[in-house]
């Protein structure tokens, strides 16, 4: 009996022994059935995609110190990764997208890659590009002959100089008794913009200075400063100024008729302050300003100078002009404008009063059809009612158009009509009506090669006698640019003017020829 009682014994030790076994594969398999309900897949098993480099099996009962067992990387795998990531640096310093890795270059990956020109790329700042990354070459828009200019904070400043030889076949622009000359002309600019979001400011100053050494008294100098500023109060409301500077050197003063000679210094200052609406279908603005003109004196053609001192004065004016946006490309509007001139000495030379009153009406729309037609059109009707009852009122055209036309990216044509009722001191005279027309246009023949041409038209119609002055002006260049900061530029000058008083007729040829530097 105790041999059947062993044969039981044995068959329940030998599947208590498998049971152990059992027990113990599957808990290195991952198979946990003790553990308590909800961490049965918190056992992380050997995955053929786990990152390269990483492998092996994890248990909530093994050592956190055997969590990974590392292995060596595939060179093929690395190398590539190696390949990715310098592009994508260099993308980033391009300012492209990666497609690899999102949001390189401060572009999310869901932006479209854009095509990039790689001849507009700078060495020093991208370094050498490997033949197989680099994209399609594409044509590029960005002009690589165009000054960047020196940026500075809030600021950007745009500094240029020209010097040129300059031929003249009649440097005192007499009648009669031409006379020849070679001079120097001098042109510095400086062109500052602002570059915040909001708000504006702008300065431009630019002036030009012909030096004759062979005739000093024919030497010219003209100077014109202009700042703007836009102050953005609300998004709907602006506040405008500008305040300006003009220093003219002219010849002999057309209204003495020949009496004089040489040149006289004019000085122009004004400022004006804007209140308008935008961003609005009614748009009303109001212009308050005040301008002061005074005029140098002049040598006599028989010795002597002359005091223009009796031309002098102060214009305030008002305006008010209301606007309706049609549509962002045509916003029509129509202005009325008030001005007092006001003279510093109460009599001229001729014992008359010139003091008046000025009220102009004019109509007019602001155009912009994108890059293809920009500018504004103006023209009214205006009437200037004198203190003195010997000068009858004076009225005419005034208003002042311009007009920009791209016909193709090559090309640019520009439209102008200004319309003004001047000062004189010539007898019999109250004003001069002032009517000037010029065109132009500009062509780049290659990149780096601009021609450009002009042509200009103005009638001085002295209102009260028989006088009219016709200016006529053709002018052609040729600029070729050698790099953004040198540029070659050359021009040729006709002017000629008409006039019913002989001695104020008179033709000139001009030739220029020179470098320009720009930043």
């Amino acid at each position: 009996m105790t041999r059947y009682l062993q044969l039981p014994a044995c068959i329940l030790a030998a599947a208590l022994c498998l049971s152990g076994a059992g027990s113990s594969w599957a808990q290195q398999s991952g198979a946990i059935s003790d553990l308590p309900p909800g961490q049965a897949n918190n056992t992380d098993r050997f995955d053929d995609t786990a990152p390269v480099g990483l492998r092996g099996t994890r248990s909530v009962l093994d050592d956190p110190a055997d969590e990974f067992v590392t292995r060596e990387p595939d060179p093929q795998v690395a190398a590539q990764q190696r390949r990715r990531q310098r592009r994508a640096d260099r993308n980033a310093l391009r300012g492209i997208p990666d497609a690899d890795i999102p949001g390189v270059g401060g572009i999310p990956r869901a932006i479209e890659e854009e095509p990039f020109d790689l001849g507009t790329l700078d060495p020093q700042t991208t370094g050498t590009v490997d033949p197989d990354d680099q994209p399609d070459p594409v044509e590029s828009t960005v002009d690589p002959y165009e000054p960047l200019g020196l940026r500075n904070g809030t600021f950007t400043y745009f500094p240029e100089l020209e010097i040129s030889s300059l031929f003249t076949d009649n440097v005192g622009q007499d009648p009669s008794g031409e006379e020849s000359a070679f001079g120097v002309v001098l042109r510095p600019s400086l062109n500052v913009q602002s570059n915040g979001p909001r708000h504006n400011v702008a300065l431009n100053v630019a002036s030009a200075h012909t030096i004759f050494p062979g005739d000093t008294d024919e030497n010219r100098n003209e100077l014109s400063v202009t700042g703007e500023a836009r102050i953005d109060v609300r998004r709907t409301f602006v506040i405008d100024y500008q305040g300006r500077y003009v220093l003219s050197q002219d010849s002999s003063d057309g209204d003495n008729s020949g009496a004089t000679t040489g040149t006289s210094l004019d000085h122009e200052l004004g400022a004006d302050l804007t209140f308008r609406r935008r961003n609005t279908k009614f748009l009303p603005s109001l212009r308050v300003g005040v301008d002061r003109f005074m005029f140098g004196d002049e040598d006599l053609v028989g010795g002597g100078t002359q005091d223009n001192s009796d031309q002098d004065f102060v214009e305030p004016s008002v305006e008010l002009r209301l606007g309706y946006a049609v549509s962002q490309a045509v916003q029509p509007y129509v202005a009325f404008e008030y001005s007092r001139r006001m003279h510093d000495q109460r009599f001229d030379r001729n014992g008359l009063e010139r003091d008046s009153d000025g009220y102009d009406f004019r109509v007019g729309a602001d155009l912009n059809f994108g890059t293809v037609l920009t500018g504004n059109l103006d023209a009214g009707y205006g009437i200037r009612e004198f203190k003195d009852a010997a000068l009858s009122d004076a009225d005419g055209f005034v208003g002042s158009s311009s007009l920009t036309w791209n016909p193709t990216p090559l090309t640019t044509f520009t439209f102008g009509a200004t319309g003004s009722l001047g000062e004189t001191t010539t007898a019999g005279a109250s004003a001069i009506q002032n009517v000037t027309l010029n065109g132009g246009v500009t062509h780049r023949l290659r990149r780096n090669l601009t021609a450009t041409g002009g042509v200009s038209v103005t009638f001085a119609d002295y209102l009260g006698i028989r006088r009219l002055d016709e200016t006529y002006q053709v002018d052609l260049g040729l600029a070729y640019a050698i790099g953004r900061h040198i540029e070659l530029v050359g021009d040729y000058q006709f002017n000629r003017v008409d006039s019913t008083v002989p001695t104020q007729e008179y033709t000139e040829n001009q030739i220029t020829a020179g470098v320009r530097f720009r930043l």
